[in-house]
């Protein structure tokens, strides 16, 4: 694409793209999954002090821990993933 052309890139910068961060992950049976109720607890694989992965399209892109910035969670990044990453990061894997 010529960036002097019709489009430019700069207008793609503008673009929303869907953007996920994961807190941890488990493993259970379908049939525990089905019984879950509201105020049961679910034990994830990462304390509460951890890392979090940062995802946009499915792409982990940065790494980060949670914080609370008045009273809202925010996500301190703490590392930047190549481009390529780590396909042991990728949602899709798990």
């Amino acid at each position: 694409m010529n960036p002097s052309g019709p489009y430019p890139l700069d207008s793609l910068l503008d673009l929303e793209v869907p953007v996920r961060v994961r807190l941890g992950k488990t493993r259970m049976a379908l049939a525990d999954a089905c019984e879950l109720r509201a105020n049961q607890l679910v034990e994830l694989d990462r304390s509460s002090t951890g890392v979090v992965e940062i995802f946009v399209h499915e792409k982990c892109i940065a790494r980060g821990r949670l914080v609370v910035v008045d009273g809202r969670y925010a996500i301190e990044i703490i590392e930047l993933v190549p481009k390529g990453g780590s396909p042991a990061s990728d949602p899709q894997n798990d």
